[in-house]
């Protein structure tokens, strides 16, 4: 079983006011995916991230380890990819929020991604009172 860790890498969103335009990286197999979007807002506003996860191509909202049955964690390599995008249909506010094209142009930096692998052993898990259990329930809450 792997669990992927990710150090050292920096994003730097469109400045001001870009509600409505999404700013994503994911990780890309021939038929699996792994995305983490940005989805922009008005100046001052909270911006959401958004995770997904495509298993051939179908969207997974819980991911069992199911390795007996055949179905186990994604094992095939992937690519890091990223993009920017006109998404202002749904991304903000369910798409009340519309981009201001006036603002454009819409640029954001990515740097020093450095997505590793890394062996997990579940004899090892700690309660969720582990700071980072408690940082990404914190994250999730506002998703």
């Amino acid at each position: 079983m792997m669990f992927v860790h990710q150090s050292g890498s920096g994003i730097k969103l469109p400045a001001n006011d870009f509600g409505g335009v999404v700013t994503a990286f994911y990780l890309k197999s021939e038929d699996s995916e792994l995305d983490f979007e940005f989805l922009g807002n008005r100046k001052g506003k909270p911006i959401r991230v958004q995770t997904n996860l495509f298993c051939d191509e179908y969207p997974i909202r819980v991911f069992k380890n199911n390795r007996r049955d055949g179905v186990g964690f994604l094992t095939q390599p992937m690519q890091l990819m990223a993009t920017i995008w006109d998404e202002d249909s749904w991304a903000t506010n369910g798409g009340k929020t519309k981009i201001i094209w006036a603002h454009a142009p819409f640029i954001s930096h990515f740097r020093g991604f450095a997505i590793d692998e890394c062996p997990y052993d579940s004899s090892h898990r700690k309660s969720s009172d582990d700071k980072s259990i408690k940082k990404l329930h914190l994250c999730n809450k506002y998703q």
